[in-house]
């Protein structure tokens, strides 16, 4: 148990019977700028206040070095070259080099430092101090909007609401291109496989 919030999921939700792979072309990537992000979330109708939310998910679980190698090698210098992202401070960059050493790819860490098998808000005190694992994390520091969203989450009124507020956040998340009506999918019998008939 991770300890997160309990939440009721709409159910009878009709799903489509294809699949493609391009769906997923929009949905957001490991290594987006804010400025993607805030994109993406918009044009599936969710705000600041839910990319903050949801990117707090990552509070639990582990992310592929693949994942963090252009942030620890790859990264656009300013003058030209490749190397770190500068905004890692120089011991976490560290950390992070050791347990990605270059060529590595498959190695696992944790996307919050300290606290990855519990739900609490230690990824967004992570965020806040640079500590974040993958630039998609990052990048909702480089925003006075998202940093404010984040500030307000480990402080004040809004701290006493966070575990509510990421529930709502995906309830709303899961609402987004609902299929309806009687000629389109249909209700799963067991949510991971098409009816048989």
């Amino acid at each position: 148990m991770t300890g997160g919030p309990s939440f009721d999921v709409p159910t009878g939700r009709r799903d489509g019977l294809t699949s493609n792979l391009r769906d997923a072309d929009v949905l957001p990537d490991a290594g987006d700028s804010i400025s993607v992000l805030r994109s993406r979330f918009a044009a599936s109708g969710l705000d600041d206040r839910d990319l903050v939310l949801l990117t707090a998910a990552h509070t639990v679980g582990t992310t592929a070095c693949f994942f963090v190698k252009d942030r620890l090698y790859g990264y656009p210098l300013p003058g030209g070259g490749r190397g770190a992202d500068p905004s890692i401070p120089a011991p976490y960059l560290a950390e992070l080099k050791a347990r990605c050493p270059p060529g590595n790819l498959n190695a696992r860490l944790p996307l919050d430092r300290g606290s990855g098998s519990g739900f609490d808000d230690s990824i967004l005190r992570n965020i806040r101090s640079g500590l974040a694992v993958i630039a998609s994390d990052a990048a909702l520091a480089s925003s006075n909007a998202t940093r404010a969203l984040v500030d307000a989450y480990l402080q004040g009124p809004s701290a006493r609401r966070f575990q509510r507020d990421f529930a709502a956040a995906m309830v709303k998340m899961g609402s987004i291109g609902v299929v309806t009506g009687e000629d389109a999918g249909e209700v799963r019998d067991v949510c991971s496989a098409f009816n048989a008939s």
